[in-house]
């Protein structure tokens, strides 16, 4: 049981690093941009049903670039929301 806490999850160290990462090149805490409104469950097609990412988004998001945040939710989650009506 020990060996467990012995080891960082991929995405804490990952997000560990790119928080330490903004913070040290702006000297401030930038906060993360995120379509998340606190109902995660993964639907029958495999996205979420509050945000509409896939579970591979969600887990990606904290590593994604500002770029690829920003595609994701200016263009391709409000297309899945157009295909869910």
């Amino acid at each position: 049981m020990a060996a467990l806490f012995n080891e960082k999850p991929a995405f804490l160290e990952s997000w560990l690093r790119s928080s330490i990462l903004n913070v040290s090149m702006n000297m401030q805490a930038v906060p993360i941009l995120s379509p998340c409104v606190g109902i995660c469950h993964l639907g029958a097609d495999g996205y979420c049903e509050g945000c509409l990412r896939s579970g591979d988004e969600i887990a990606r998001w904290i590593a994604m670039g500002e770029a690829e945040r920003r595609h994701l939710m200016d263009e391709v989650l409000p297309q899945r929301e157009a295909m869910r009506r």
